[in-house]
């Protein structure tokens, strides 16, 4: 048994190296039992992935999204009143991580997007500045490679199907540039390094004719699908440091 201290301090230590100002209010955001019993980690705080916690029986929940933005609940009624309900009546904890996920280097979305798609960690590096961090990841293949081969690893990993917008007519794929999620934001960015291609989650309608006229390919691999990598690492992380805490992935796609 472990209590819900040991498990805060663990995550605190875990991401206290990437303090932000986040529109996130990260860390503990409610507050359960006082004993966890088991752990479960997920994308979005939300009322199905709250009551996918209590059927599993999870009493401690890490979710990328949380529920407090900016300055929190201004009005806990309606869904915000049914969310918190069902966390507290059943003692679930819930912790939220935001943009230090995404940055993290050992457990973050975008380190593991990288991972999964062969990006050399040591021909990588940071970019995308976001509320003074660094978030995003750029650098280049040891062999060239191409676009449906980083999109064969991402549709058989995350899984997911992506979209592809090839603007370099086929040509090998040398360099990459990664945002997870609603990345697109960083697509100019991206296009002003020395990269063919960009790979994020979603893309407004009005950045495919920017991404065309810049002359960069873009792989759209899904907001949900390229922010699991981070909690799924999370949670592997906490595995290893609490071997008898049995912990659970709790998957609630949005197709988005």
């Amino acid at each position: 048994m472990h209590t819900l201290k040991e498990l805060t301090r663990f995550l605190d230590s875990l991401f206290a190296e990437y303090p932000v100002q986040d529109y996130s209010n990260n860390g503990l955001q409610v507050e359960g039992n006082a004993v966890i019993r088991k752990a479960a980690f997920a994308v979005d705080a939300c009322q199905e992935t709250f009551e996918r916690a209590v059927q599993r029986g999870a009493d401690f929940l890490f979710c990328h999204h949380g529920l407090s933005w900016g300055g929190g609940l201004p009005y806990i009624t309606g869904i915000h009143a049914n969310r918190l309900r069902t966390l507290l009546n059943n003692g679930i904890s819930l912790y939220a991580v935001h943009l230090p996920l995404d940055a993290h280097r050992a457990v973050g979305n975008n380190a593991m997007l990288a991972d999964l798609v062969g990006l050399p960690p040591d021909l990588r590096h940071p970019f995308a500045e976001y509320h003074g961090l660094q978030i995003g990841y750029y650098g280049n293949y040891a062999t060239p490679t191409t676009l449906e081969a980083i999109v064969k690893k991402l549709n058989e990993g995350l899984p997911t199907t992506c979209r592809i917008l090839d603007n370099r007519d086929g040509k090998p794929i040398r360099s990459l540039a990664i945002v997870s999620g609603g990345g697109d934001s960083s697509l100019e960015e991206a296009a002003a390094l020395p990269v063919d291609a960009f790979l994020t989650g979603e893309m407004l309608h009005q950045r495919y004719h920017t991404a065309k006229e810049l002359g960069i390919s873009v792989i759209i691999a899904g907001h949900y699908a390229t922010e699991t990598t981070g909690p799924k690492a999370v949670m592997n992380a906490v595995r290893l440091k609490f071997p008898d805490l049995p912990v659970e992935w709790l998957d609630v796609p949005t197709g988005m």
